[in-house]
């Protein structure tokens, strides 16, 4: 695994040979929520439920390529 990872689960990022990146899996191949640091950028395999956040905070951004789905951008705190 490289520098600057996070793995949360059994054998999850096992595979994964770059750096910056978030892994939320059971499996190296069945990943749950993942995410690159660098870019700023998360996905969720599945269906993610949020409740309690302020919607006006948060806005759209463009389609993440072979998703399927807008991500959503979170405003930096000041």
């Amino acid at each position: 695994m490289g520098d600057g990872n996070v793995a949360q689960g059994d054998q999850a990022g096992m595979y994964w040979t770059g750096s910056n990146r978030y892994f939320v899996a059971n499996n190296p191949d069945e990943e749950l929520i993942g995410g690159d640091f660098a870019l700023r950028t998360a996905h969720v395999n599945g269906t993610l439920t949020a409740e309690g956040f302020y919607r006006n905070r948060i806005t759209p951004s463009r389609s993440a390529p072979g998703r399927g789905a807008s991500p959503i951008s979170m405003p930096r705190r000041a």
